[in-house]
């Protein structure tokens, strides 16, 4: 398929994402995390109709590379494998587990961390469970994990710490402290209680 027409299908599909109204700034911030996973999972969707794949030594914007093709089939060959966490982990345990994940490039050690079901009711509010639409929501998990590590790999792999824990009620908030091109930058790790653990969301919405 042509890169134009390939293009063309991914804004068709990113459009009908949107609210009938354009989204407001405030509305983008709110929903970012979910902008960049509904973004991902259309580009997938497109890439797999048009019989096409990813190459194979696609980097992350670190230009460090995060997954080739190799280490996502061998990823999902263990989807079984789940990350260690203390019992009544914590948000900070919780994200201190995503980070060693991250680091070690274990897609399905993060993948146990993320609250499955929350990610699958958010994204068929936002496509408002329209058919078309079911399978950006069945593969909303793994689309989950890449966009938290899309957020967490924006800091060099080196130095990547918990700075600070924010709980308000059901959610809570994990800023990781780091750098990038040796300038020190934050990023953040958003948790919701899911069957009363913490586990993690792309964002609160």
């Amino acid at each position: 398929m042509r890169p134009t027409r390939l293009n063309a299908q991914v804004k068709l599909i990113l459009a009908r994402l949107r609210y009938r109204d354009r989204p407001s700034i405030r509305d983008w911030k709110r929903h970012g995390g979910y902008s960049i996973l509904c973004a991902l999972a259309a580009l997938s969707v497109v890439l797999s109709m048009a019989g096409c794949k990813p190459p194979k030594n696609s980097g992350n914007v670190t230009g460090e590379t995060v997954n080739s093709a190799t280490n996502d089939d061998k990823n999902n060959n263990t989807a079984t494998a789940s990350a260690t966490l203390p019992p009544n982990a914590t948000p900070t345990d919780v994200a201190r587990a995503a980070l060693q994940a991250i680091s070690a490039k274990d897609q399905a050690a993060l993948k146990s961390l993320v609250a499955a079901k929350k990610v699958r009711q958010d994204l068929e509010a936002i496509t408002r469970g329209r058919a078309s639409f079911q399978g950006l929501v069945d593969n909303g998990v793994d689309t989950a994990v890449k966009a938290i590590m899309t957020e967490i790999n924006w800091l060099d792999v080196d130095g990547r710490e918990i700075d600070q824990e924010l709980i308000t009620g059901a959610t809570a908030l994990v800023t990781v402290k780091g750098t990038r091109s040796s300038q020190s930058m934050t990023r953040r790790i958003f948790l919701v209680l899911e069957d009363n653990q913490w586990r993690l969301v792309p964002s609160h919405r």
